[in-house]
């Protein structure tokens, strides 16, 4: 019998079509949820873990129809009761078919957290403003690239030897892919930092201008610390990534993580903000 996918000891609990669920209990589900950061929730609830090609935790009261609310989905990978309330719903293929991106209301739990995170993460240099943002947009990957980052991320957790190793982390993606560590793929944990290198993304719209950012996932895995900038091809043997760490003596001034393969990493969220009159650059 298949064990939890979080405490990997109990028997896993059974979906409501009594299929094989993920977990073995609302605990472990809520453990999951917490150290994946909220990530692929139940559309429903928004607390627990979708379980296998589901949109849904597996909880009973969860299943019912996005439509009408009333009448319970019949099937795992469905969002309607039936056709009638399927077709009665607005572009209801934008729902269904990845990838795509989904504008989060101000008031989710979802745009809340992803909101404190730039503003907390952002490190002003000379008393500037943190930028206004204007919408956070939900990004839906396709089952392909999902199920890619999540073989890489299931690899390094089994051949880590390690069981609290924290393979994962939130990270915002700056523009440029070929920087000071070499020709990887750069996040930062600073909002900040994020924007000095993301002046790719500005547009304008309304005589306003904007620019775009990603908050990612990324399998940080076992890291090497770098305190000076030097070009790799990939990490140090026995790693899986490198950080950039600022000390006084380097000329690293916010922290820098640099993966070096594509299934490393997923766009989790799009955000859209204002941008600074002024800025400070940033290394």
């Amino acid at each position: 019998m298949p064990t939890c996918f979080y405490c990997g000891v109990n028997e896993s609990d059974k979906d409501p079509h009594g299929e094989d669920g993920e977990h073995c209990s609302d605990l472990c589900r809520v453990e999951s949820a917490i150290i994946n950061n909220r990530f692929m929730l139940c559309i429903q609830c928004q607390t627990f873990p979708r379980i296998n090609q589901s949109f849904f935790c597996g909880k009973k009261w969860c299943r019912n129809c996005i439509n009408c609310k009333n009448k319970s989905i019949l099937t795992s990978n469905a969002l309607w009761c039936g056709k009638v309330c399927r077709n009665s719903t607005p572009n209801w293929q934008d729902f269904v078919k990845p990838p795509r991106i989904v504008k989060l209301e101000t008031y989710s739990d979802s745009y809340e957290t992803v909101l404190k995170q730039w503003r907390e993460s952002w490190k002003s240099c000379d008393g500037e403003e943190i930028p206004e943002v204007k919408s956070i947009w939900e990004i839906i990957i396709s089952r392909k690239i999902l199920r890619r980052y999540e073989a890489y991320r299931n690899e390094i957790e089994r051949t880590s030897g390690n069981k609290f190793l924290k393979i994962e982390a939130d990270h915002l993606l700056p523009s440029s892919s070929y920087g000071a560590f070499g020709c990887g793929i750069y996040f930062t944990a600073n909002s900040s930092k994020s924007n000095w290198h993301n002046r790719g993304s500005r547009h304008r719209h309304n005589s306003t201008w904007f620019r775009t950012v990603l908050l990612n996932r990324v399998v940080v895995g076992k890291w090497w610390e770098q305190l000076e900038f030097k070009r790799f091809v990939a990490p140090p043997y026995g790693y899986h990534s490198i950080i950039g760490k600022p000390s006084d003596e380097g000329r690293i001034k916010l922290d820098e993580l640099i993966v070096y393969t594509e299934a490393a990493c997923v766009p989790h969220y799009l955000i859209v903000y204002k941008e600074l009159e002024k800025e400070i650059p940033r290394l």
